[in-house]
């Protein structure tokens, strides 16, 4: 059942995910560096199943609502740049 209170930016969604570990915590780190809250999603399992095991080992990225677009940006350009 949904929280009636929730606000909709208050939501956690997914930006993005990882097939390795070390991949998403860069990510991670770019945002913590922004001040952007984040968190990472499947960390156990992504070691329990390592790259190559289907989708199910893949780590996601996750942020509020409200700070998605920025946080998608962020981890774009650190993409880009080869970061």
């Amino acid at each position: 059942m949904k929280n009636s209170k929730e606000e909709p930016q208050d939501r956690l969604v997914t930006i993005k995910t990882f097939a390795t570990l070390w991949e998403a915590h860069v990510a991670l780190g770019v945002l913590n560096e922004l001040e952007i809250p984040a968190m990472l999603t499947n960390e156990t399992f992504s070691q329990i199943y390592p790259v190559g095991f289907n989708t199910l080992g893949e780590v996601g990225l996750m942020v509020y609502e409200r700070d998605a677009e920025r946080a998608r940006d962020a981890v774009a350009h650190c993409s880009s740049s080869g970061i």
